[in-house]
């Protein structure tokens, strides 16, 4: 696919993927994307598994909902104060480790 910009030169969408340092974020956000929705659909059926509640179930997820969106008000604060890359790295990590944990307690709940 090519686009043409205002000098009337043709320009190939994969244009940016040409630069390694963009390459990498992308590939590397694609990866965690990737994760993310797979985290969206592992904790409910977790939940479910765990306790058989529905009721349960609504709690989790309204748990996992009201911080995430609280925090993305906050995280657009700090990127705009912070370096937004220091901001992502430290985000990914964090949310990374609390999986981790996560994962941990799911393997030894006994």
């Amino acid at each position: 696919m090519e686009s043409i910009n205002s000098k009337n030169e043709k320009t190939s969408i994969w244009q940016p993927l040409k630069i390694r340092n963009f390459r990498l974020l992308f590939i590397g956000e694609g990866i965690s994307l990737l994760g993310d929705q797979f985290y969206l659909v592992a904790l409910p059926w977790l939940t479910l598994q765990l306790t058989g509640s529905p009721l349960d179930l609504g709690g989790v997820l309204t748990a996992v909902a009201v911080p995430r969106a609280i925090l993305m008000l906050l995280g657009g604060a700090l990127s705009d104060r912070f370096s937004p890359k220091l901001v992502m790295i430290v985000t990914n990590i964090l949310r990374g480790g609390l999986t981790a944990i996560l994962a941990l307690l799911v393997v030894f709940k006994n």
